[in-house]
């Protein structure tokens, strides 16, 4: 998930710059942000639910392999059974995170002058 959180935050000047060109062309902030939600929702999603699945594997696969009694504070059986709410809060929580900073992102993009935005790549 954190690799989702740098590749958006990397690509912020570049969907800055469409955005713009866009909003040149008669796109309306809303639809920007349907845009960039829309570009934004697949690799979200797919590394929320691929992170969870990891998770679940590895408690099932190495559960038992461990002594994690020291950890816990409390004597734990031989088979240790992977509990799907802590895994699955995390994972909503950064979904849902990775999904406000793409708001905040455009948002804050909306706010710059078009004109500036459009000359960024220009070199003098």
């Amino acid at each position: 998930m954190l690799a989702v959180l740098l590749t958006l935050f990397r690509a912020v000047p570049d969907r800055t710059a469409v955005l713009a060109r866009l909003r040149t062309m008669g796109m309306r902030p809303r639809q920007g942000l349907a845009l960039i939600m829309t570009e934004a929702l697949p690799q979200t999603l797919a590394a929320a639910v691929g992170g969870g699945l990891v998770a679940l594997a590895a408690v099932a696969l190495l559960g038992g392999a461990f002594d994690i009694s020291t950890l816990v504070g409390a004597k734990v059986g031989d088979v240790v059974v992977p509990v799907l709410m802590p895994v699955l809060l995390p994972t909503a929580g950064l979904a849902l995170l990775v999904g406000l900073g793409v708001v905040v992102e455009t948002l804050v993009a909306g706010r710059h002058r078009i004109a500036t935005e459009l000359r960024a790549g220009e070199q003098s």
